[in-house]
């Protein structure tokens, strides 16, 4: 995984869900609703166009009704027909000539008003026009707008479980590069310690209480940050306004909907595949809103995880090499969502000099909330230990946060004290 992404990852993981593409899911179904505008703009256009031929077919239907009705007028009673019947000739009928008459004058006025009522149809078709496209775009802006909000909503109650993979193994890679450098504060060379294998802890970093608390913003300031916090939902909704004043134009010069509306569903998509990528997949957040944070104190977060593990923003890595004389220590405390170590430090102990190792263990219960809108809550319970190494100038303590079943006191606390004891006897 790109560094970058990673970074971008646990930054999310930490201080709230990535919900970008959730946003341009919504924003896409605000321009489709806006869309129907355009289909309702480029009906009218249609309509306009079918207006003067509706006109011209009206006036000669007029024309030809006027004249069969003269004929009718003239001729109905004697002929024994109704409005519109075509008379009957017979072969010795003496008004052959005056029916051959009238019942032109019906099939002029039958052919102008058919094309009267097509031109009127399509006249019609075209002012209530693109209904079709209008009711497909009302249906599927809904239905975005509706989805992008559940999505949104979901993934801000249950997070990022990406995020958790990216922090796992970014504190696995701190951890090899805390060893090295361990080596090179401590001036040490492998040699001096290969008999051993270096034991390797990490913890918590810091406590809340440890942390330098930031003031809070006026209430004035708080709105101001909430507003920009929906930045790329205005920006998309702006983008949306401005998209439909370009495709009004494009109807109003007479460039079909149709074609209008493959181009919006060409944006959206080409737009959703880049947002895709990016926001989602990827969690993209700018460098320099991570580099930000190196402005202000180290922020302590917990986060219980979706394997019920808690993942701390600020772990502690700690080191223990044995030598044939001594114990070297180096720890290190680290803002994990920054990469930054903000506190180091190196300790060296002759094991004739120690006192004491001490341990502590006490268990901390952890509510984890679950179910729908994670209404419910249940209880986790976790180890909180504790490693002190105490000699007669100095004493160094740190605190881990383990899962019930995987104390570090009766593996490798076990190890590293029995180690000490047996290097204090050879001495």
């Amino acid at each position: 995984m790109d560094n970058n992404v990673r970074r971008s990852k646990i930054y999310s993981y930490f201080y709230g869900a990535n919900t970008v593409f959730q946003q341009f899911i919504i924003i896409a179904g605000i321009l489709m609703l806006m869309m129907t505008s355009v289909a309702g703009n480029a009906a009218y256009r249609k309509a306009e166009k079918q207006y003067d031929k509706v006109e011209n077919r009206e006036e000669e239907m007029y024309v030809a009704e006027n004249e069969y009705e003269e004929y009718y007028d003239d001729y109905s009673w004697e002929f024994d027909v109704d409005w519109c019947q075509e008379a009957t000739i017979e072969s010795n009928d003496e008004y052959k000539d005056e029916k051959k008459e009238y019942n032109a004058a019906l099939e002029k006025y039958e052919k102008a008003r058919v094309k009267y009522e097509e031109a009127y149809t399509k006249f019609r078709d075209a002012r209530g026009g693109n209904s079709f496209f209008a009711g497909l775009l009302k249906i599927l802006g809904y239905i975005a707008i509706i989805a992008g909000a559940l999505w949104f909503i979901y993934k801000k109650i249950f997070g990022d479980r990406s995020g958790e993979s990216a922090v796992d193994a970014e504190l696995a890679e701190k951890i090899e590069e805390a060893k090295a450098k361990g080596m090179e504060k401590l001036n040490i060379i492998s040699e001096q310690i290969e008999r051993v294998e270096p034991i390797v802890l990490n913890g918590i970093g810091y406590s809340p209480d440890d942390i330098v608390k930031v003031k809070s913003k006026g209430l004035i300031s708080s709105l101001v940050r909430g507003i920009l916090s929906w930045d790329k939902m205005i920006l998309g909704i702006i983008a949306s306004a401005i998209l439909v004043f370009v495709f009004n134009i494009l109807v109003n010069i007479g460039i079909p909907f149709f074609i209008v509306f493959v181009l919006m569903a060409g944006v959206i998509g080409a737009a959703g595949y880049f947002a895709y990528g990016k926001y989602e997949v990827e969690s993209y957040v700018k460098p320099k809103t991570i580099e930000r944070l190196n402005n202000f104190p180290p922020h302590y977060m917990e986060r219980l995880g979706s394997d019920d593990a808690l993942r701390v923003s600020l772990p502690a890595i700690t080191v223990y090499m044995f030598g044939d004389d001594q114990l070297y220590m180096y720890y290190q405390y680290l803002d994990i969502v920054t990469g930054k170590i903000f506190c180091e430090g190196v300790q060296e102990y002759f094991y004739e000099d120690i006192v004491a190792v001490t341990s502590a263990q006490e268990v901390k219960k952890a509510y984890k909330a679950y179910g729908f809108l994670n209404l419910r809550r249940r209880t986790i319970d976790y180890l909180r230990e504790s490693i002190t190494v105490v000699s007669s100038g100095c004493m160094h303590k740190e605190s881990y946060v383990v899962d019930m079943g995987n104390s570090l006191l009766d593996t490798k606390f076990v190890g590293m004290r029995n180690l000490i004891r047996q290097k204090k006897m050879e001495k």
